[in-house]
């Protein structure tokens, strides 16, 4: 399904470019009111997938650091166990 819809994205920005440099277009008219509009909806996904990437890769090195931090207060706590033990000299 999202598959489906980034062909259609794609499709459609394809579309909108054949139309926006062909040789009647002008540029952008008041005609193309409807086609700025789905193209500036298209432009908000686009960047909340950008934002939402973000968010993730955030989360992501917040989950990796946490538990690097975690795995190296277990080694200390280890280590400082082992010198509480007392010696014997045989």
């Amino acid at each position: 399904m999202v598959g489906l819809k980034e062909v259609g994205e794609y499709v459609w920005c394809v579309y909108g470019a054949i139309l926006y440099f062909s040789k009647d277009s002008e540029g952008c008219s008041d005609e193309n009111g409807a086609l700025m509009l789905l193209m500036a909806f298209f432009l908000i996904i686009a960047a909340l997938k950008v934002v939402l990437l973000v968010i993730v890769l955030c989360f992501m090195c917040c989950v990796f650091a946490s538990r690097r931090f975690k795995r190296r207060n277990e080694r200390s706590a280890s280590k400082d166990i082992l010198r509480s033990l007392t010696k014997i000299k045989y």
